[in-house]
């Protein structure tokens, strides 16, 4: 709000209609639109898609919630690639959330509501401007940079990496990488161009094949 240091009146409505903006905050324990404003691992910053009316000597006034940092609901097996700009919902709990998310310590006690913007949980909801699936009634993983899947040590994956164009399977430390030009096999041998040394005439083998 504008500073109104040098005006004693000013100032002290100022004050009033902070405090009031502060306490409906401290109220605010609820499912809220929201948009996503940063992104830091499974942890979200979002900006409120609402206004918080409040009282000020009988008028009116509307104060804008902060932005406030909280998990995103999602699994370490199967984690959504939120980015910036994905909208959703606030969802509150009853409890503290602090103690299983690694925000903060402490165990939550049931009884206790937190009513406030510290135990929310970013739940992502379906819009208008989601992009058609390349087909109908069909499981479509996706990411702006592509996408992984495989164990957790990433030993065995199948990675599909748009910025590069290449499609790559990895196991038992040996890679196959899918390009415009065809498959690479490990030792850098393409499919579709690689030669054999050892080629003789009748039904001997030949040489292993090279680059």
């Amino acid at each position: 709000m504008s500073d109104y240091s040098t005006l004693w009146l000013q100032k002290k409505v100022n004050q009033v209609a902070t405090n009031a903006a502060l306490q409906a905050i401290a109220q605010t324990g609820k499912a809220l639109p929201c948009t996503v404003t940063a992104v830091s691992g499974a942890f979200v910053t979002v900006s409120f898609e609402v206004q918080v009316p409040y009282d000020v000597n009988g008028v009116t006034q509307y104060y804008t919630l902060p932005p406030v940092e909280m998990p995103c609901a999602t699994s370490q097996w199967f984690p959504n690639p939120t980015q910036i700009n994905d909208v959703g919902l606030s969802v509150p709990s009853d409890v503290f959330l602090t103690g299983i998310t690694g925000q903060g310590g402490g165990i939550a006690i049931e009884g206790i509501n937190p009513g406030n913007l510290s135990a929310l949980v970013f739940l992502p909801i379906g819009t208008t401007n989601f992009p058609t699936p390349p087909r109908a009634n069909i499981a479509w993983p996706n990411a702006p940079h592509g996408g992984r899947i495989g164990d957790s040590a990433n030993t065995t994956y199948i990675d599909c990496d748009p910025d590069t164009g290449t499609v790559t399977i990895t196991a038992g430390g040996k890679s196959w990488t899918f390009t415009s030009a065809g498959l690479t096999m490990s030792n850098s041998i393409v499919l579709e161009s690689h030669l054999h040394t050892g080629v003789t005439g009748g039904s001997s083998d030949t040489g292993p094949p090279v680059a």
